[in-house]
């Protein structure tokens, strides 16, 4: 009886060979079949597999998950995942077909799994998404919402990858995709897909051009078609793949992915790399969010890497994320984040999780980590201050703050000089002497503050300012008119009246332009000084 089945089934996929071929076939099938009915007990585990490419439904929701979140489901990013979750009414429920992403299956004994009606017959119309599994049932919702992968076309191919836990041979696949007539608003049936491909691979593949998103548990290879779409078809479409292992129990696993066919080319410039704020990124005041985008060089550098630091005022993901987003928008020639409308993206501020991250080269990654803030050093900062401690009467000079000592980031500086009103903020203080006729000592006050710990660090020094050593010159008069290069003498010091135009204003003003002291006195007078003498 064995014999008489098995050479039923030969022809479909050993093809023509002798009656002889056919019967040793018969044999070794017998011989593997028996073997694996003995290991049919509770331990045994099947191989099985899932479409990542495009990613399909169980799969996107897998990688999206949230499912253990609010029940209302608000916990879930994808809302066609959020959608398809609110199907059943607790989160063990929601979480089972999820779990199962490599289990959509459905045992159909043969030869019948080779009968297209027995096998529509065993998965009936509005049930096909979730291979007519009760408990996956959420899988079948027709919603506006599922996750539609742009596919584009190449040679008017598209490409699809089934990855395997253990992708046991022999078997077949059969890849539908649905009518341009079908709208996406009642549950897939058969009578809405037309077979677009046919196959039956040898081998399975390990070379990885990019690898699964999907580790657990273990991804040990993949199968993948170039499949033909028809000419002229694009937009919204579910693409439905059926693997069927040849095997005693007849397990196979159906697949539904969503798609938006967009046509020959690249179209629409950039690459959806998915969700931008994940269920599972959930920052505790105190932490920073980070987020990278790697090229795909051999270096696989960072060509992104920004963060948010999450206190209570930013906790919420709404908040923080439109912060990251904005940091991000800096980096537009290689990142977008927002939902696609069109060729636009645009971020949606009203549903942080519906925004997505668009690359411009495919190949590169992203990754979005919490990074624990270290804690507050509770050491009040050191101002220290360098620079000379002896000026002349008027000279412009400068101090540095940059040996400060902070133990938490970058220190705020403020400096004030005791001659001159006002405070400076620059790391670098530069400011002019007072004018003096005889030796007088000033203080330069510097503070530091700690943002991070709130303490504050002081020092001063004392400068001292020497009158200069000019006279003999003509004393200043105000009202005087002034040629371009007079030197007059004032207070014990020598300035040199500027070129015209400015030499006008040398003589007036004197609250505005009386050397050494006027409001703008250097407008119209610069500080003489005679050149040294080799």
């Amino acid at each position: 009886m064995q014999l008489i089945a098995c050479a039923s089934l030969v022809p479909q996929f050993v093809g023509r060979q002798s009656e002889e071929s056919n019967m040793k076939y018969c044999i070794r099938q017998i011989i593997q079949w028996g073997l694996a009915l003995v290991l049919l007990a509770p331990g045994f585990s099947w191989g099985h597999g899932a479409v990542d490419i495009p990613v399909a439904r169980q799969v996107k929701c897998k990688l999206v998950d949230g499912v253990w979140g609010p029940i209302d489901g608000s916990g879930i990013s994808d809302l066609g995942c959020r959608d398809s979750a609110l199907v059943f009414a607790t989160a063990a429920d929601r979480a089972y077909p999820i779990d199962q992403w490599h289990e959509v299956a459905k045992q159909i004994a043969p030869p019948d799994y080779n009968d297209d009606a027995k096998v529509r017959a065993a998965i009936p119309d509005g049930h096909l998404c979730s291979a007519a599994d009760p408990k996956k049932h959420s899988l079948d919702l027709a919603t506006p919402n599922w996750y539609k992968t742009p596919v584009r076309l190449h040679d008017g191919k598209m490409t699809v990858r089934l990855i395997g836990t253990q992708p046991h041979l022999p078997g077949f696949f059969k890849i539908y995709l649905s009518k341009a007539s079908y709208s996406g608003t009642q549950p897939l049936k058969w009578s809405d897909l037309d077979l677009m491909h046919e196959g039956s691979p040898e081998n399975y593949r390990t070379d990885w051009a990019s690898p699964p998103a999907l580790t657990e548990p273990p991804v040990k290879g993949f199968f993948q078609f170039e499949v033909a779409v028809p000419p002229g078809r694009t937009g919204n479409a579910v693409l439905f793949v059926r693997w069927q292992r040849i095997d005693p129990a007849g397990e196979g696993f159906y697949n539904c992915s969503d798609i938006t066919i967009e046509g020959e080319g690249n179209p629409f410039p950039w690459f959806d790399k998915g969700v931008f704020v994940p269920s599972d990124i959930a920052p505790k005041a105190g932490e920073r969010v980070r987020f990278r985008v790697f090229g795909h060089t051999r270096e696989v550098r960072e060509i992104v890497d920004e963060h948010v630091d999450v206190t209570s005022a930013n906790l919420q993901p709404a908040v923080w994320g439109k912060q990251l987003a904005e940091k991000l928008s800096a980096h537009a020639n290689f990142v977008r984040v927002g939902v696609r409308t069109g060729n636009d993206i645009i971020f949606n501020p009203a549903d942080i999780h519906r925004n997505q991250v668009y690359l411009a080269n495919d190949n590169d990654s992203t990754a979005i980590s919490i990074i624990p803030t270290p804690p507050v050093d509770q050491r009040p900062p050191q101002a220290v201050i360098t620079g000379p401690a002896t000026v002349k009467s008027g000279q412009h000079f400068m101090l540095d703050g940059s040996s400060s000592i902070g133990y938490n980031g970058a220190l705020r500086f403020q400096w004030v000089p005791d001659w001159q009103g006002g405070s400076f903020h620059d790391t670098l203080l530069h400011v002019d002497a007072p004018v003096v006729t005889a030796v007088e000592q000033h203080k330069v006050q510097l503070g530091v503050y700690d943002a991070e710990n709130r303490k504050n660090g002081q020092t001063v020094v004392a400068i001292t300012v020497e009158p200069q050593t000019g006279g003999g010159h003509d004393p200043y008069v105000p009202g005087h008119a002034y040629q371009g290069g007079e030197i007059v003498t004032h207070n014990g010091v020598d300035y040199q009246c500027k070129p015209y135009p400015a030499a006008g204003w040398c003589g007036q003003a004197p609250a505005t332009y009386e050397p050494g002291k006027g409001s703008h006195w250097t407008d119209a007078w610069d500080l003489y000084a005679p050149a040294r003498k080799s």
